[in-house]
């Protein structure tokens, strides 16, 4: 996931995530440049992908990669939670029962 954010940073300041049954995108998008990151199912950088229903949502890509920064000293394993146009859940399992969560607003934009 930090991965994905850093190169995300370079090309945008805001990056949207989707999930669908099958995969994880994460997508940045400026006037000059884009960048799609697709994570499949079954990946071995995706332990688990579960989708009640397929979501989307625009993020801060600065306040995120913070979060991602912090979180991935401390585990290497990030769950993320949300739903389309709702805040993220951020949680990395720190030291046997602690837990590091973060949440995060979506970048909504007027119709």
């Amino acid at each position: 996931l930090k991965e994905i954010i850093d190169d995300a940073q370079t090309v945008s300041d805001n990056v949207r995530l989707e999930t669908t049954p099958e995969k994880f995108v994460v997508t940045a998008i400026s006037e000059l440049s884009s960048a799609t990151f697709e994570v499949e199912k079954g990946s071995e950088s995706l332990l688990e992908l579960e989708v009640k229903e397929p979501s989307k949502a625009t993020f801060n890509l600065n306040f995120l990669a913070d979060m991602v920064k912090v979180g991935s000293s401390t585990s290497e394993i990030a769950t993320l939670e949300f739903s389309t146009d709702m805040p993220i859940k951020l949680e990395f399992n720190i030291i046997q029962d602690a837990v590091l969560v973060y949440y995060l607003a979506p970048r909504i934009e007027a119709a």
